[in-house]
Parts: structure tokens; sequence; C-alpha cells
């Protein structure tokens, strides 16, 4: 006798009136219905992991091969963002993660967005960086610049936490840190210009923690030629002689013969922005340690091909 299930009973008629099956083929349907789900799972997740090692993969081999031209260069910066999408993804999977306000993450990321809280429309308005991936950077400030030269690599960016008194340094994440913002509280400073701190998630051991927003870059600019970077951020190069011209003063009455090897600290526009010599000496920087042996820091104005990105 076969047996058969009719809404939760079970009968002894060959068929349910229409469309009725038997309870073990039913049964059966369903353990692979299940089965399936269970593979489904599986599969995605061995896609997540699989998708966070290569992420992490080429995130760990595309420095090295950073220095190229400029279409090489835009091709390494689309990988790497993608890279980081991808790590980015898999982490609000994992830790079921949500932005502060309760919305779900839509993960995002676009480099000619403004960082470091300036606006990006006419009008003035609040950038809005929810749910945007990008990087903790050492803020451009010409204040900074003598902690940086004094610094040793890796620079560090201040972590905060809002506290009874205010705002309050809790510790320190390395610069280029990449992140996804999940909270943002900011206010106007100036026209254009906001101020405050970002609740991030560091992609690389998925620690939540506040940032400067002007320590926000959304773009790796150490990932681009010495000239465009600038306008970016701070980094560090090495002066390699190769174009025949010496480094000017930034006034142009002279020149300076580093010695080949020397660090090179590039502040960024923001922090000095001096008028340039000449067209062909469009990279400002800072020597640590010049040519004559004294270990003195030597403002001067550089021709690109003789620096290389290092940091």
């Amino acid at each position: 006798m076969v047996y058969y299930e009719t809404h939760g009973r079970m009968t002894r008629n060959g068929r349910r009136p229409g469309h009725g099956c038997p309870a073990g083929i039913q049964i059966g349907k369903e353990i692979g219905l299940h089965m399936n789900h269970q593979l489904f799972c599986r599969t995605a997740r061995f896609r997540h992991a699989a998708g966070a090692l290569l992420a992490a993969v080429l995130l760990a081999v595309l420095p090295v091969i950073a220095q190229g031209d400029g279409a090489e260069i835009s091709v390494m910066e689309d990988i790497t963002g993608k890279a980081e999408v991808v790590l980015a993804e898999v982490a609000v999977l994992k830790l079921n993660l949500r932005l502060d306000d309760g919305r779900e993450i839509t993960v995002r990321r676009d480099g000619r967005i403004n960082g470091r809280g300036k606006s990006d429309d006419r009008e003035g308005s609040e950038p809005y960086y929810w749910g945007m991936v990008g990087y903790a950077v050492v803020a451009n400030d010409e204040t900074l610049i003598t902690e940086q030269l004094a610094a040793e690599l890796p620079w560090t960016i201040a972590t905060w936490e809002q506290g009874d008194s205010g705002w309050e340094q809790t510790g320190s994440i390395v610069h280029k840190t990449a992140v996804l913002v999940i909270g943002q509280e900011l206010e106007k400073v100036k026209d254009g210009m906001y101020g405050g701190y970002l609740h991030v998630l560091t992609l690389d051991r998925n620690r939540t923690c506040w940032i400067d927003v002007r320590c926000f870059a959304t773009a790796p600019y150490w990932l681009y030629n010495p000239e465009r970077s600038v306008k970016y951020g701070a980094s560090m190069a090495v002066y390699k002689p190769a174009s025949g011209s010496l480094p000017l003063e930034p006034e142009g009455s002279g020149t300076a013969r580093p010695e080949q090897g020397t660090s090179v600290l590039i502040p960024g526009k923001n922090a000095w922005n001096p008028e340039l010599p000449d067209k062909s000496h469009t990279v400002p920087g800072i020597t640590v340690g010049s040519g004559d042996g004294e270990e003195e820091a030597e403002k001067l104005v550089f021709n690109e091909a003789d620096l290389s990105l290092i940091y």
C-alpha cells in the first residue's frame, strides 16, 4: 500500500485529486531542494571567500607594479578598486553590517568624488560618503609637514571616539588603509568645506573606528605619477636623476644636487604650493637629508621624471 500526503494527512487513494503525488516523491523533492539550497549557500560562501582571497592577492601585488604609464596606472586603479569593493561586500555579509542609520549598505567606489570633506556641487552641499570605499590617509595640511618628515614609515592616522567632553583620540590606523564608510557626522566649516568625523570599517581587519574627514581620500593617489599625486595628498618618493635637469629652489634662484636615492616628501598641493619656476619642474618636494651630507630638510621643485613614488 502506498500512502500519499494531502494537506497534512495521509490517504490511501492512488493520487490526490488533480495534482497529488506520492509522499515519498514529495519528501524526495523537498530533500533535493534543501540539498540544492545548502549547495548554493556553500557555493556562495566559496565565491565570497575566493573573491576575498583574490582581492587580497591583488592588493598585495599591485603596489609592486604601480609605477607605469597613464594607461597602466588607470588599469591598476580599476583593478584595485574592484578588489576592495569585493572585500567590502564580503565584510558586509559576514558581519551582517548596516549603515549607522539602519539602512542596508550599497557598496560603491568613485575616485572622481572629492574626499577630505570637500563638497562636490556648486551649492556646497554636504558630501555623501555613506557606503563608499576609500582610504584613510594623512591629512593634507601644512602644519603636518614637519610631523611627516620626522615620522618613520608607515605613517599613521588617529582614530577617534565621541566622549562626554567631545571627540577623544583612541588609537591609530596605518596610512593608506582601505575603509568602508558606514556613518558620518559632518558640519560646514566654510563654503564648500565640511569638518567632522567618518565612521568606517577597515577592510584589512574588519575593525570599526572613527577618522577625521580630512583624512579620507576617495582615490589611491599613490598609484599616480608624482605630478598628479600632488593634487590629492602627501606621499614619499625617492630621487633618481633621469631628466638631466637638477632640482630648483622654489624661487628659481638656484639649483641643488641631492644624492641619488635621497628620500623626498611630496607634501601635496594644499600643504605646500610654491610658485613653479618653469614648466619642466612641476613637483614640489622636501628632501629628507640634503646632498652635502647634512640632515636638514631642503625645499625644492623637481622634474617629475626624477622621482619615483615609494609610499
